[in-house]
């Protein structure tokens, strides 16, 4: 997502910058980005009817599976590659979050 314009929502415990496109009009997801990537601008955009409450950075972590120990037949088959999918209650708080923004 480099050079594209975010708007920032909010500054996580860890110092991480919380942004957004909104993803309708720029694809930029909600992200945590760190300041130093960050250029700040004078544009000013209102964000007090967005909700960011729940976003902190154990959101953002990934889920560890623990790993089972594979048998010898298992190890020599071709695995099959698992495609991440972005769960559903993400996809509704990227919604969530782009509505009040896009009506700024």
């Amino acid at each position: 997502f480099k050079g594209k314009r975010v708007v920032f929502l909010k500054q996580l415990p860890s110092g991480l910058l919380l942004v957004t496109g909104p993803f309708k009009i720029n694809g930029v997801p909600l992200r945590r980005v760190n300041q130093a990537y960050v250029i700040g601008t004078s544009t000013k955009v209102d964000i007090s009817g967005v909700n960011v409450d729940k976003f902190d950075d154990k959101y953002f972590a990934k889920k560890v599976d623990k790993k089972q120990k594979k048998g010898e037949g298992e190890f020599f088959e071709a695995e099959k590659k698992e495609v991440n999918v972005l769960p559903q209650e993400k996809k509704d708080d990227q919604k969530a979050v782009d509505a009040p923004l896009i009506k700024a």
